[in-house]
């Protein structure tokens, strides 16, 4: 996850980042699914994650890896053969993964503001 892209749009902060060779841009919003904390639209590629998230800085890292996950598995074509439960669990124990092997960047900062 490395230099991203960080800007400002209508107020929001920002970054975009690369997976897969696909530029995504990561967004703190409310518009999401009702009970979601954060969600990813491949078709988009876009990866929302709610605003009370920057109330917990480590949780809001915690979901950005699981959506990152879902970009993963979108981008890699295996959402084409996996059924939603199994996309679901890999996006989990891949966001787990990095949450333990990686630190929160500081670009993860400009989410926050």
């Amino acid at each position: 996850l490395s230099s991203p892209g960080i800007f400002n749009h209508q107020g929001a902060s920002m970054v975009s980042i690369p997976i897969l060779g696909e530029i995504y841009t990561v967004i703190v919003t409310d518009n999401l699914t009702e009970d979601a904390s954060g969600e990813c639209c491949a078709e988009t590629q876009t990866i929302r994650l709610r605003t009370r998230l920057r109330e917990n800085p480590d949780y809001l890292w915690r979901v950005l890896c699981h959506e990152i996950g879902h970009a993963y598995i979108f981008e890699s074509g295996l959402a084409e053969i996996l059924t939603d439960r199994e996309q679901e669990l890999i996006a989990q124990t891949c966001g787990s993964l990095m949450n333990q092997l990686f630190e929160k960047p500081a670009w993860v900062d400009e989410l926050l503001k």
